[in-house]
């Protein structure tokens, strides 16, 4: 059967037999955002990963200029950042000089016009350089446009589905999805991606609960806040959830599966 043709309960086994055997996990408190960070409250900060995207007036020069101040802050931190949209108005040739641990590799909506983070994104799939792929959709998206966007992103390390609206605190019409559709393409894209490919669900987006569900439904990552979800909410929205360590950890086994 196709992947296209199978319910939601079809699509978890195929989805979970091509997940990897432990969950990838990234706790909130875990990250550094630059120029903004949400607030992170009561949570224990502990940087492993600092993600950075230049202000619209910022030059090349001076994102050189804030990237070795961030390295030298955060010696030990993995340095992720930068989107298609600015390196296609900037160029590429700043990629060498940054030395990126990894790319926000953020794409849009799977249909329609691109958001300006998102212009040029197909132009950044030659990059030899690790990319984490995100992309949005909404309640009118069907299975046929979520595999031509995978098609697109074999070469993502991790791909990040974002539902149009973050939560379910507001239903808001013609944006907001509801939980059996969130697990559904989460459970589509983990059937339909590489098995080297981590799904990972967004509780920043999607809530916790609903993240760890996804887990018994194929996605085999799981992280909080960071810059792919800023992009995508443009700081209109605040995080659904935020997870520090032992809840996240915590969470995961409780949905039958370890962290790595």
């Amino acid at each position: 059967m196709k992947v296209a043709e199978m319910n939601l309960f079809e699509l978890g086994r195929e989805a979970r037999r091509k997940r990897h055997p432990r969950v990838w996990l990234r706790a909130d408190g875990a990250v550094h955002l630059v120029p903004t960070s949400p607030d992170w409250g009561k949570l224990p900060l502990e940087v492993k990963e600092v993600h950075f995207h230049p202000r619209k007036d910022e030059t090349p020069e001076q994102v050189l200029a804030q990237v070795a101040e961030l390295r030298s802050r955060f010696p030990a931190a993995r340095l992720h950042g930068l989107s298609p949209g600015w390196l296609k108005k900037y160029g590429m040739d700043i990629l060498n000089q940054l030395r990126l641990d990894s790319l926000c590799w953020f794409t849009g909506e799977l249909t329609g016009p691109s958001s300006p983070p998102a212009q040029g994104w197909q132009d950044c799939a030659a990059l030899k350089l690790p990319k984490v792929a995100a992309f949005v959709y909404g309640p009118e998206h069907s299975a046929e446009d979520l595999e031509k966007r995978l098609d697109q992103l074999r070469d993502a390390e991790q791909i990040i589905p974002l539902p149009r609206a973050v939560g379910d605190l507001v239903v808001i019409p013609g944006a907001t999805t509801d939980g059996p559709r969130d697990i559904e393409i989460l459970s589509r894209s983990r059937a339909l991606a590489e098995p080297a490919q981590w799904i990972r669900a967004s509780w920043g987006a999607l809530g916790f609960k609903l993240a760890q569900s996804s887990l018994a439904f194929g996605a085999d990552a799981l992280g909080g806040w960071g810059l792919e979800e800023q992009l995508a909410y443009s700081g209109r929205m605040r995080p659904a959830d935020l997870i520090d360590w032992n809840e996240a950890r915590a969470g995961t086994v409780e949905a039958g599966m370890e962290p790595l």
